[in-house]
């Protein structure tokens, strides 16, 4: 019979089931599990530390491939995983004679390993219409587990012999966001200069399922806005200041256990990349003609944003730079599509690639202006791509006095990890954002 821990940890089912179909439970034994999601990848991924099982993998035997079944009952709530093993090392000796490290994946990611794209994808269709055929037809993906967001923008491209997951990992810059598509959800198959959202794209998994988000719905999710009476919803963390808190105290769930600030402030880098102002010359290969385009964030963010509108340009106090552009980047075209004479079908062309790829680079970029670790008591409902609330302390002559207002606001969860053993539940996050401090309420 499982036992109930003081922590909120009750084993239900661990099970590990071999190529042959013979199944070992190890539900008794000593374990942690280490759950990682990570909105740059397009899997989760889990480990799982066995003590005292060095001999499991030659007895079950494990040799990859296994399908491992976990369920654990949480204070927080039931964590449910069906995970595939992809390799098993051994632990730390000095610490865990015997430890056995289990590293596994999902179904998904291992099937992709199997399957190509091979066929022309019409320009015709939307990108997160590909998106979805990918993930159907390719890998069996189930529709509930599907969470695809429209673009505004078509497509058309040839597979490759490219995997499912890293094409649609590929398509993530090329996608136009519908947001703010003349103050509608957007328009199938708008032309440049119709429509109004940014370029770029997120692919990841999470928890829920296959995620294809644009950026401006990530940081334009309307429960964010102050003047909201759903900002409620948003889950707020709160930190007292220096040391630690108990966990096991209903009222400290949503306290933060401890912060850690990535001040990762770089302007000569900023420029360096043309974050802020940047051209492109494009070149046809073939129609042998040159296009041009400029950049400046400064016109395209609008207020796509999770912090204060009054985004800093720092050029702009150095008058012999602040109307330059501080990169200029040269590429040819990228065409996805031929007609059968082998010809590029320019008056079908779909998209705004020419714009677009620019601003996307830039707003990909812009995205981790501010980035934030911390460690909370675990809590599933936390996810990657999921937009949380921070109170950070302002510390003043080594005491925390208030919030900080410019370190405290809006965050995405970048970074998912839910550590579970017997004494030490917790949650870590990595947190990004665009612009500092909280995000000020829409005027009326």
């Amino acid at each position: 019979m499982a036992v109930e821990y003081q922590t909120g940890l009750k084993p239900v089912e661990i099970a590990i089931e071999s190529l042959s179909g013979d199944s070992v439970s190890l539900t008794g034994s000593t374990f942690s599990i280490d759950y990682f999601e990570d909105i740059l990848e397009p899997a989760v991924t889990m480990q799982i530390t066995l003590n005292g099982s060095y001999n499991l993998v030659s007895e079950l035997p494990i040799r990859g491939g296994e399908k491992v079944n976990i369920e654990l009952e949480l204070a927080s709530g039931t964590f449910m995983k069906e995970m595939y093993v992809v390799k098993a090392s051994s632990g730390d000796f000095q610490r865990q004679t015997g430890a056995v490290i289990l590293h596994l994946t999902s179904k998904y990611s291992l099937l992709n390993e199997g399957n190509r794209c091979m066929k022309r994808y019409s320009d015709t269709v939307t990108i997160d219409a590909h998106v979805k055929d990918i993930l159907k037809n390719k890998l069996g993906v189930p529709d509930a587990m599907m969470k695809v967001e429209q673009s505004s923008n078509a497509y058309g491209f040839i597979g490759n012999m490219r995997k499912p997951l890293q094409v649609c990992q590929w398509l993530c810059p090329k996608g136009i966001s519908s947001w703010g598509v003349s103050g509608t959800s957007g328009n199938v198959g708008t032309k440049r200069g119709q429509a109004k959202g940014t370029a770029g794209f997120f692919f990841y998994e999470n928890a829920d399922g296959f995620h294809f988000r644009s950026i401006d719905s990530l940081v334009s999710d309307s429960r964010i806005q102050d003047d909201s009476a759903d900002a409620e919803d948003v889950i707020t963390y709160s930190s007292k200041g220096f040391g630690g808190i108990d966990a096991n105290l209903l009222e400290n769930n949503f306290q933060i256990i401890n912060h850690f600030m990535d001040r990762n402030i770089d302007v000569k880098r900023a420029f360096a990349i043309g974050l802020y102002k940047n051209v492109s010359y494009i070149y046809d290969t073939l129609n042998h003609q040159v296009s041009y385009y400029g950049y400046n964030f400064k016109d395209e963010l609008g207020d796509s944003h999770l912090g204060q509108d009054d985004i800093h340009d720092p050029s702009s106090m150095f008058t012999e730079i602040a109307n330059r552009p501080t990169r200029i980047i040269s590429r040819t075209t990228d065409h996805g599509v031929l007609d059968k004479d082998g010809l590029h079908q320019g008056k079908k062309e779909s998209g705004r690639d020419t714009a677009d790829m620019s601003k996307s680079f830039s707003r990909y970029n812009l995205l981790f202006t501010q980035a934030l670790n911390i460690l909370v008591p675990c809590n599933l409902d936390l996810k990657v791509g999921n937009v949380i609330k921070c109170e950070l302390p302002r510390i003043q002559e080594g005491q925390s006095r208030e919030i900080d207002l410019q370190l405290s606001g809006y965050y995405i969860i970048k970074e998912v990890r839910h550590h579970i053993e017997v004494g030490e539940i917790t949650t870590s996050l990595k947190l990004i954002r665009d612009s500092y401090g909280f995000k000020i309420p829409t005027s009326t």
